[in-house]
């Protein structure tokens, strides 16, 4: 099986909440690529945890990150604040040893839209170039 497929039934399995899958649903409208960032997250710390720990971890991560943004939403913040505020929400819960998992989930140009903020999330090792 893909690894995205791993990732979306990771993520598929803690979106048990309508509101939540609604919530992220105008976060990926407004941001593409934003689910597909927390499946990857998943794949990530899916080598760390066994199945209940992760699924455990990944809905604390996704809460946080919905509240996070819709907060933002809620004061009128940029649409690059909102998703800033989406990845400082997941980075607010990890633990010291899942800001990798985190750092290898976002894509370049999620790297560049949190700019300022690159310091909360480690750099990749040799794919940190603002270059492209």
């Amino acid at each position: 099986m893909s690894a995205a497929k791993v990732g979306r039934q990771h993520l598929n399995a803690v979106l048990t909440r309508r509101a939540q899958r609604d919530a992220l649903t105008q976060i990926e409208i407004a941001w593409p690529d934003s689910r597909a960032l927390l499946e990857r997250l998943a794949v990530g710390l899916s080598t760390c945890y066994a199945i209940d720990r992760l699924h455990a971890r990944l809905d604390l991560i996704v809460s946080q990150a919905i509240t996070a943004y819709g907060a933002a939403k809620h004061a009128r913040q940029s649409d690059r604040d909102r998703f800033r505020a989406f990845i400082a929400g997941i980075a607010a819960v990890l633990e010291p040893d899942e800001h990798r998992a985190l750092a290898m989930a976002l894509t370049h140009a999620q790297r560049r839209i949190i700019g300022r903020q690159l310091s909360v999330v480690p750099a990749r090792a040799g794919r940190d170039t603002d270059a492209g």
